[in-house]
């Protein structure tokens, strides 16, 4: 089989990979330099093939190229659609083609709805100009009209569409989520400070950061017990400056508080979340993709979820939030910064937290791939 990732979700391929291993002989992964950076050195033992796209590259040249590669593969998976937007042949693909839906508004929505509505209104007008007007709407539904199935990483993403934008051409959508739980060895020590993280890339358009530094600041006014607090992501947003020198400013004494302003790798990421107590993942409602506004948990799937699932840690999410029941066991909500301090004071007092892995079962790759080759059996 084949996996084309040419955007940048390296975990999601990486799940992807685990979960296919199990049923087929050998897996080419289509991709470039940064996702093989990031999670190659994971797959050396395994039947897995990188196939890596030069930068000067385009994608159609690239998939050309390697059509003789890829007439052999029996299944085909895009992991997202190519960054920037671009056609490619798809009479290459002589199998059948699966797509993951990341940004359901994205790609059903009807024209000019749900649009993403920012500060400046003459600008978001003028992108939306600008999308249309370059022909991606066009590009996207060529898309849609060559794979033969779509993909949903979670439930709850299938229900809403289904509820509101079921098209003719997918009335059924396969479901494979971009959790891989696996055996992470958490590194903790007893004399370790309390270690809050807060994964993903630091911008106020996805995060409210305002709530978790009230949350924290009344932590430390009712606990003496030291805590961390990491923001494991880059920052990409100049607007989280006001909040981020507000943590900085609170009593050091107390608070370790780290963020970055450089992209961290895989390996980094992986050491700050196996040092953790517990993920926070205090998401706004609404976040966009391109001129488009997606909803968390709804239209759109945070990965902080599978983050938290795969190194077994506590998730406290806002209380809008909805997850598979198999994940209610290890979730935690809160609509208030009071709410949030109660959560963290709360594991604070009661470490060592696990989650019952055997509810999480559904997750591991062996059993994902059996739904996977269930639903490929059946449309061949």
């Amino acid at each position: 089989m084949a996996i084309f990732e040419f955007a940048y979700h390296n975990e999601v391929v990486e799940a992807y990979i685990f979960h296919f291993l199990p049923i087929v002989s050998q897996i080419y992964v289509f991709t470039h330099d940064f996702i093989l950076e990031q999670i190659a050195e994971k797959f050396v033992d395994k039947p897995v093939i990188w196939i890596i796209k030069d930068s000067e590259e385009n994608h159609k040249s690239f998939v050309q190229k390697h059509r003789k590669t890829i007439k052999n593969c029996q299944l085909t998976v895009f992991t997202s659609l190519p960054e920037p937007l671009t056609t490619i042949d798809f009479t290459v693909f002589e199998c059948p083609v699966w797509l993951l839906i990341h940004n359901i508004h994205y790609f059903f929505a009807k024209p000019l709805t749900h649009l993403h509505q920012g500060k400046n209104p003459v600008l978001d007008i003028l992108k939306v100009f600008r999308f249309y007007l370059s022909g991606k709407e066009i590009i996207k539904n060529n898309w849609l009209s060559e794979v033969d199935e779509i993909i949903f990483p979670t439930q709850n993403l299938k229900k809403y569409y289904q509820q509101n934008f079921v098209s003719d051409l997918f009335p059924d959508p396969l479901v494979i989520p971009f959790i891989n739980l696996q055996d992470i060895q958490r590194i903790k020590t007893p004399q370790s400070p309390f270690h809050i993280v807060i994964p993903g890339n630091i911008t106020t358009l996805s995060r409210d950061y305002d709530t978790v530094y009230d949350a924290v600041r009344r932590v430390l006014e009712k606990s003496d017990q030291k805590i961390k607090l990491t923001l494991a992501g880059k920052q990409k947003d100049p607007s989280c400056d006001s909040v981020l020198n507000k943590f900085a400013l609170l009593d050091q004494a107390k608070l370790d508080f780290t963020y970055f302003k450089e992209f961290i790798n895989q390996a980094t990421f992986e050491n700050i979340l196996t040092d953790a107590d517990i993920l926070v993942a205090p998401l706004n409602h609404q976040t966009s993709y391109g001129i488009h506004e997606e909803k968390y948990g709804f239209s759109t799937e945070s990965g902080n979820i599978a983050d938290a699932v795969r190194y077994g840690l506590p998730l406290v999410i806002p209380d809008f939030y909805p997850v598979s029941d198999a994940l209610e066991n290890m979730t935690f909500r809160f609509s208030t910064a009071s709410e949030l301090a109660d959560r963290l004071l709360y594991f604070m007092e009661h470490p060592g937290f696990l989650p019952d892995y055997n509810v999480l079962k559904m997750y591991q790759s062996s059993e994902v791939a059996k739904y996977i080759e269930s639903v490929w059996n059946k449309n061949p």
